[in-house]
């Protein structure tokens, strides 16, 4: 069932390019395509080789892991709008990890005061 309507005696327009092909062509024009294509071909083949791959606690796991890296890719992409260059954006996020996992565990601090100290610290590390 078609939720298209036409007037009475037109021609209904003829469906438009195969939307795989041009997605297709989209991705092989984009500069990303390459890492996007291997992106989607990893993700199929971890799904055929594992009946464990696509249950939620391995997407939350998966989640988890990406947010540190996605979080520090929006620091470095507003430094380098900017038209600064800091490598050390990474190893003070995982300084911070650390300590923050340490204050937590060994100390026994609360977690959001915690949470304050590495942001401190990590602003300190970066004046």
């Amino acid at each position: 069932m078609s939720l298209e309507t036409t007037l009475p005696g037109a021609t209904p327009t003829p469906p438009k390019a195969s939307s795989i092909r041009a997605l297709i062509a989209r991705m092989v024009a984009n500069p990303l395509g390459g890492v996007i294509g291997a992106m989607i071909l990893i993700f199929g083949i971890s799904c055929l080789l594992s009946p464990h791959f696509l249950t939620s606690f391995n997407m939350i796991i998966i989640a988890r892991a990406l947010a540190f890296i996605g979080l520090v890719t929006i620091g470095q992409a507003v430094l380098m709008i900017l038209g600064e260059l800091d490598l050390s954006v990474g190893a003070i996020g995982g300084l911070a990890g650390v300590v923050g996992g340490m204050l937590m565990v060994q100390v026994g601090l609360n977690p959001w005061l915690s949470l304050a100290l590495c942001l401190l610290m990590g602003a300190g590390c970066g004046l």
